[in-house]
């Protein structure tokens, strides 16, 4: 489909046996956000299937302290995150979170945060990425 930095290759149950398998599966922040935006824009899936998408990146019920804490509250986020484990000496592989907002005047941007080799704890993970996501908003949204 032409992300050529996406790679899946092992899935979580197999990934659960050995930390380091974790580093088969691959993402580059920009193929996630254009991924989102081709399947929400293009119409890459049936209109059923980009209902049933946007429904639960809508109502996503894990990472509100991530990419939504850095927004106000009034605007419409749509989002997914993804964490790995911790490898044996504390690093978190990776913490994400991606997706899209809508914007009061109707707009809608792509976000996606990714914190890779993190050895800050996942409230301060979190805490980054809902600044990034503060700086951005603030950046595309000047009141």
């Amino acid at each position: 489909m032409g992300f050529k930095d996406i790679e899946i290759s092992v899935d979580e149950k197999t990934m659960e046996a050995d930390v380091q398998i974790q580093y088969l599966n691959k993402a580059n922040p920009m193929d996630v956000l254009r991924l989102i935006k081709a399947v929400r824009e293009k119409a890459l899936v049936s209109e059923k299937s980009l209902k049933i998408l946007d429904k639960l990146m809508l109502e996503s019920a894990t990472g509100d302290n991530k990419i939504k804490a850095g927004l106000p509250e009034d605007l419409v986020v749509g989002h997914k995150t993804g964490m790995s484990s911790r490898k044996p000496d504390g690093v978190r592989i990776t913490d994400n979170d991606a997706g899209f907002v809508f914007l009061p005047d109707g707009s809608v941007y792509y976000i996606a945060i990714f914190v890779t080799e993190s050895q800050m704890s996942d409230a301060q993970n979190a805490a980054l990425m809902a600044q990034v996501s503060n700086t951005i908003y603030k950046h595309l949204y000047k009141q």
